[in-house]
């Protein structure tokens, strides 16, 4: 047994010496004893190095004097919008798109200002689309304005390679789908099958972005690192866990109150099936998915706790016991949790970097 598995308590398949240095192992390391001070400094060094944490703060920086300069900007125009001509309205708010479009050129899309000049230039083409439409009374409804918007900011997306801007995309695209259906399914009397449609389709989208990354990482490898940080993927799994969530939530009620139809019956099996699919997903990923194991874990932990509630309160409020007892299957549901992905994490680095191609 070597000296990591001495003090945290867990298998590992690699020596210490080939272990990846993490702030958790220090912290362990120096609370034992196994290091002393001045090597923990060293050490939380190297784990956070200076040169990481002022390019993170310069960046954090950057995005808060854009983000002021585009709140400062529609602050303005917004309080002084009736004082200004047709002429003033329309040039102001093009000169503007121009200049940031110039202004980015200059700069290059290699460079982080030059990004978040784009970004910037993809706000101000809505604020563009808003003033034409109104000055000329287009009549434009919602679809037609985020459309639009939608194929203004795509190519300027592509192009300056900026995740945050590539997120900003992707919502624009999501709000675009969800003001469709809902336009073609208003005169629908049942809401409820409305919102159905509208949850399917945005797992649907979630589904679809996750796919597009998954493709250009796995064919351009380097050509597209702009893509490779995880936390955009985690975000969208969470989307998709939160909708079918809601719809698994609405479908057991129907079970439980006996209302349910077969088609919905068929749709409770799939959301059921995706779920379970979706965490044998995860898991072949190993200890390096461990986070996306958790948020599986976690889901599947409340939506069981909910659905024994849902049994407890179908009729009427139940007794001080049953709530009692409602808890402590709860607490049951939580401590297996726990467990379970707690087992997962010693899952070794082997099956991480075997499935490296599935999961990158």
């Amino acid at each position: 047994m070597d000296t990591y598995q001495n003090i945290i308590g867990e298998s590992t398949s690699l020596s210490i010496d080939q272990m990846r240095l993490t702030r958790g192992i220090v912290d362990v390391w120096y609370a034992n004893d196994v290091i002393d001070r001045d090597q923990y400094c060293s050490l939380i060094r190297k784990v956070y190095p200076s040169e990481v944490r002022n390019r993170f703060l310069l960046r954090a920086w950057q995005g808060l004097i854009i983000l002021f300069f585009l709140a400062g900007i529609s602050a303005v125009v917004a309080a002084n919008w009736q004082n200004f001509g047709e002429l003033a309205r329309i040039g102001g708010v093009a000169l503007l798109y121009i200049g940031l479009i110039i202004a980015t050129l200059r700069q290059g899309l290699e460079k982080l200002s030059g990004k978040l000049l784009a970004t910037s230039a993809s706000f101000v083409s809505g604020m563009l689309i808003v003033v034409v439409t109104q000055e000329y009374q287009l009549n434009v409804d919602e679809l037609s304005f985020y459309g639009i918007w939608c194929c203004f900011v795509f190519p300027i997306a592509v192009v300056s390679e900026f995740l945050p801007l590539w997120l900003g995309w992707v919502a624009l695209l999501h709000i675009t789908v969800v003001t469709m259906l809902v336009e073609l399914l208003e005169d629908q009397l049942n809401m409820a099958r409305v919102m159905e449609a509208v949850y399917f389709t945005l797992i649907g989208l979630a589904w679809f972005c996750l796919g597009i990354r998954k493709f250009f990482i796995h064919h351009y490898q380097d050509r597209v690192v702009w893509l490779k940080p995880r936390w955009p993927r985690f975000a969208l799994y969470l989307s998709m866990h939160w909708f079918m969530s809601i719809l698994y939530m609405a479908y057991f009620w129907e079970l439980v109150s006996r209302r349910l139809s077969l088609f919905s019956s068929a749709l409770l099996i799939a959301i059921i099936v995706g779920f379970l699919g979706t965490h044998l997903h995860f898991r072949r990923g190993g200890s390096r998915e461990i986070w996306l194991i958790s948020l599986s874990v976690l889901t599947g932990a409340i939506l069981a706790v909910v659905s024994t509630g849902m049994f407890f309160f179908e009729y009427a409020i139940p007794s001080a016991e049953i709530i009692f007892l409602w808890g402590v299957i709860a607490f049951g549901i939580f401590l297996a949790a726990i467990i379970y992905v707690r087992n997962l994490r010693t899952i070794g680095d082997k099956s991480s970097v075997e499935s490296e191609g599935v999961y990158g």
